[in-house]
């Protein structure tokens, strides 16, 4: 049996301050709690409204929410809740990873060590954890607000996350 535990929602009334902080690259340490993170996620991120067919002709539709953030055993796991519809049948599943932060010649990027999609476990062959997560990822990436996040985060010295904070060095 597969639990989902989502990250705390209540309070994260920082995470205005904090954004600000960040956007404005100065030098020093931004911690963030998983309230924080789901408050920004919540007014930042909006629901991907398209009806399109990302299955390439099996009909594949997914509308993703804002992603759910939660730091446990110095862990971020990261949820998308997602109504899907797959050749005419629809429901819907949590897809959820588990990971850490990895630098990779002065970048920083999420790595994913575990994802499930609803109860069923992804093998880690090929990768293809890390593709998923990189799928899902593309329809917030692509977003206007990315794009401002890109610049803050590529001056970024250090991302960690330590006990129950995602730590951001600059």
């Amino acid at each position: 049996m597969v639990y989902y535990i989502p990250g705390n929602e209540n309070g994260g009334n920082t995470w205005k301050v904090k954004a600000n902080a960040y956007l404005q690259q100065d030098p020093g340490t931004l911690n963030l709690n998983e309230a924080e993170l789901n408050a920004w996620s919540r007014n930042t991120f909006k629901s991907d409204t398209r009806n399109k067919d990302d299955g390439e002709g099996f009909g594949f539709k997914a509308k993703i929410a804002p992603p759910n953030f939660r730091i446990y055993d110095d862990k971020l796991q990261i949820s998308v809740k997602m109504d899907i519809s797959i050749m005419g049948m629809s429901g819907n599943v949590i897809c959820n990873s588990t990971g850490l932060f990895y630098n990779l010649r002065g970048n920083y990027f999420y790595h994913a060590n575990s994802v499930f999609i609803g109860a069923c476990p992804i093998p880690s062959i090929a990768n293809l954890p890390n593709s998923i997560v990189k799928y899902f990822g593309n329809k917030f990436l692509e977003s206007e607000v990315s794009d401002e996040l890109r610049g803050p985060w590529s001056q970024l010295n250090d991302v960690r996350v330590v006990k129950d904070r995602l730590k951001l060095v600059r």
